[in-house]
């Protein structure tokens, strides 16, 4: 993502604050401080199925679609959920 960030038809529009890097897997932070604590990390095919009834029908096929067909794609999308610690 951090790479092709340009050619993203949203990102592309916001290159004032581009990212500077990126992480393949979350739960390598969990080193970095013992407070950090990975406790989800969803693709978006897993969103689509865990929010069935908020995502309409063809977007849920497209996700299954995209899951199966190009994984590596489903994975570049995540969505995280972190505890910062007390």
């Amino acid at each position: 993502m951090v790479r092709h960030q340009r050619l993203h038809d949203a990102m592309k529009h916001m290159m004032d604050a581009p990212f500077g890097w990126g992480i393949g897997d979350v739960r390598d932070i969990e080193q970095w401080d013992p407070r950090l604590q990975v406790l989800d990390v969803a693709t978006l095919p897993d969103i689509a199925a865990i929010f069935r009834d908020r995502v309409a029908k063809r977007h849920r096929l497209a996700a299954r679609l995209v899951g199966t067909l190009v994984p590596g794609l489903a994975r570049a999308y995540r969505l995280s959920r972190v505890s910062l610690g007390a």
